[in-house]
């Protein structure tokens, strides 16, 4: 029995997959059957299979995907918070797992859009930083930069609330992407695309700290950026070359 609901996932996963590849648009024709994943794989014991590792992490990786989309409504709540507990359920299981701790990850800093979304219009406010800045090293000198303009502290003020929530999200999330980058270096795994996450996460946690800790995670941000551009055959994008 547990090996026909197996196949019938396997080809949902797929089939939402090349959905968010290819027309992403279509996500809300999608909800119910996302949900219908989620259900059958904690019914038939799934997501606690050690043996369908593969599977595992290929439904909460899809799914997480998908909940990125599905914010309209409480849908992307349900299915981000069951992505977060079956990504602990596999770190039970083998505790280095890297695409566990980057979904991780991503789940924190999914949580954090919102506050940050207000970050960053507080930063653009006192002439600081926004997040479509085009160099690494712009977003270190204009963010020190920011902290000596007149109005700067009554801006920090105002938005402190926002600041304070994003950062105690984004502070999780470093944390993962680090931990997801030395458990794939370990193995010699490592992709720019991790490295990159991690410094972009990084990124947004020094825009919410304070000025005498922003600096010294910039420069974590700068080191994983560096590391991505010395792998063969990988780019870094646009937005953060220096």
């Amino acid at each position: 029995m547990q090996g026909q609901y197996l196949k019938f996932i396997d080809a949902e996963l797929m089939d939402i997959g090349s959905m968010l590849q290819e027309t992403p648009v279509l996500w809300r024709h999608y909800q119910e059957r996302a949900l219908r994943v989620t259900t059958i794989a904690d019914q038939y014991g799934i997501m606690r299979d050690k043996d369908n590792m593969g599977l595992r992490t290929n439904c909460l990786d899809v799914i997480q995907r998908y909940a990125t989309y599905d914010h309209e409504t409480m849908r992307d709540h349900i299915l981000s918070t069951w992505c977060e507990r079956g990504w602990h359920q596999v770190l039970e299981d083998d505790p280095e797992n890297v695409r566990a701790l980057s979904g991780l990850g991503r789940y924190w800093l999914f949580k954090a859009q919102p506050s940050l979304a207000k970050v960053y219009r507080a930063e653009s406010l006192i002439g600081g930083i926004s997040s479509t800045d085009s160099s690494s090293n712009r977003l270190i000198t204009d963010r020190v930069r920011a902290t000596h303009t007149h109005h700067y502290e009554e801006i920090i003020q105002q938005y402190q609330p926002q600041y304070t929530d994003a950062r105690t999200h984004l502070k999780a999330a470093t944390d993962f992407f680090q931990r997801a980058v030395i458990a794939s270096e370990a193995i010699h795994i490592v992709s720019g695309d991790l490295l990159i996450e991690a410094a972009q996460c990084h990124i947004h946690l020094a825009v919410t700290s304070v000025k005498d800790d922003a600096l010294a995670i910039f420069i974590d941000a700068i080191r994983f950026i560096k590391r991505a551009s010395e792998l063969p055959s990988f780019s870094i994008p646009c937005l953060l070359r220096g």
